[in-house]
This record gives C-alpha cells, sequence and structure tokens, in this order.
C-alpha cells in the first residue's frame, strides 16, 4: 500500500522541490523593487516628488518584496544558505521592519500548519469586526509579534542573543536618524508604505486565499485553500506569480 510520503504526486514533485542555486526571477524582483525605493527617497529628498507620492510609490514597491521574503522563509531563493538569507532579509526590513527571519519564518511555517485553525496567527485578519478591518490589516504585524514571544518561547530562548542583536540595531540606527532631523523621511517613506504593503498583503494573500476561513489544515488541506478561477490577467501580476 502506497504511503504518503511515496504517493505519485510526491514523486513527480519532489524534483522541483528542491531550492536552485539562486532563483533568479525571485532575485531580480528584489534587487527591482529595492533600487525603486531608494530612487523614490532620492527623488522625494530631492523634492522632486511629494512625501505622499514617494509614500504611495514605496507602499507598491514594498508589497513586490513580499514574493522574495516568502521564498527566502521557505529556504526557495537559493539552497546557498547565507545567499538566500541575505536577499530575504534585506528585503524584510522594508516591509516587516520589526521581525528578524527567524521570527518570521517560525510565523508563517504556523500558519502553514494551523491555517485557518484557531492557532493560525492570520486569524488575527480573518477574525476582524469589519470596524477594525483597516487597522488589523494594516498593523498584523504587531500582532505577529505578539505571537511569536507568547507562543514560541522556545525560539525566543534559541535565537535570543540575534533578537537582541537585531532589535538592538534597530533602536539605534532608528534613533539615531531621528536625532539627525529625518523623523518625518521615515515615517512617510518607510512607515507609511510598510502601512500600505501589509494592507494589500492581507487582501491578496490572507482573505482571497481562504475566505471564508471555514476549513481548517487538520479538518482538509485541500480545502483550507480556496481555489479562484478566472481573472488570471488581473491576480497573477497582483500575486506577483507567488503560490501561497
Amino acid at each position: 500500500m502506497a504511503t504518503q510520503a511515496d504517493a505519485p504526486g510526491n514523486t513527480l514533485l519532489r524534483p522541483h522541490m528542491r531550492a536552485p542555486t539562486l532563483a533568479v526571477p525571485t532575485t531580480l524582483l528584489a534587487i527591482a523593487m529595492l533600487s525603486g525605493m531608494a530612487g523614490v527617497w532620492y527623488l522625494a529628498l530631492t523634492g522632486q516628488i511629494s512625501y505622499w507620492t514617494g509614500a504611495l510609490i514605496n507602499g507598491l514597491l514594498a508589497y513586490g518584496l513580499f514574493s522574495p521574503i516568502h521564498d527566502g522563509a521557505h529556504r526557495a531563493i537559493s539552497r546557498i544558505g547565507w545567499l538566500n538569507e541575505a536577499i530575504a532579509d534585506v528585503s524584510l526590513v522594508f516591509l516587516f521592519p520589526y521581525a528578524p527571519m527567524s521570527l518570521l519564518r517560525w510565523l508563517h511555517n504556523q500558519h502553514h500548519v494551523h491555517a485557518n485553525g484557531a492557532e493560525d496567527p492570520d486569524r488575527f485578519e480573518h477574525d476582524a469586526p469589519w470596524w477594525q478591518v483597516p487597522l488589523r490589516w494594516a498593523f498584523f504585524d504587531g500582532y505577529y509579534i505578539y505571537y511569536f514571544f507568547t507562543r514560541g518561547q522556545h525560539l525566543v530562548k534559541k535565537h535570543k542573543k540575534g533578537l537582541i542583536g537585531f532589535y538592538t540595531s534597530l533602536v539605534l540606527v532608528v534613533g539615531f536618524l531621528i536625532s539627525q532631523g529625518l523623523g518625518y523621511e521615515l515615517f512617510m517613506l518607510w512607515f507609511i508604505p510598510t502601512r500600505i504593503a501589509l494592507f494589500l498583503i492581507a487582501v491578496v494573500f490572507v482573505i482571497l486565499p481562504h475566505h471564508p476561513a471555514m476549513v481548517s489544515h487538520q479538518e482538509d488541506p485541500y480545502l483550507a485553500t480556496t481555489m479562484r478561477m478566472g481573472w488570471e490577467w488581473l491576480l497573477t501580476p497582483l500575486m506577483v506569480y507567488q503560490n501561497y
């Protein structure tokens, strides 16, 4: 009797499940989004575009970083460990600024293991009352960090030094930039864009693939994700060729 491990489908997929030496399209996407952000910062700081225009453009560019961050979390950008982490970590700073990859990787895996269930961190978005939707969807990173530090104590202990180093560096860098009179620029070109991007991610990668989120992964892994047919001309670029 065939087991799940040697099922025909798994045999066919196995050659495609190994990370490449470098996923060139994903890497180019990260470079393009980050380069675009650098250009927006330059144009805004030199007065060639308004800060609100810069915030909107950077928000869309930050949304584009979700694909390399997601693939990096699955170690799918490169089988070379440090290269995978470098691309993902740099991208992460401009989308999910309060979390290192060790934190985000565990959180994302919790979603896969518990999709739509009570322990799925994405329930924070699914269960939002209508009047809380804008705030919950744009600030769900705050809940994810709370989820990690309250339910991932074993990883908090394991990565204690790295987490202390990450948050210390974040506070020092942001504090220094604010002390140099760049607080407004950080708020408009970094913080506001992350809120725009997170809201879009909540819509496209949390709600669309799982709504109404009534069947959990434990009940049926195939019904826990919604199959949507049609509108591929829009959804394919909108999802940045991503499978979630």
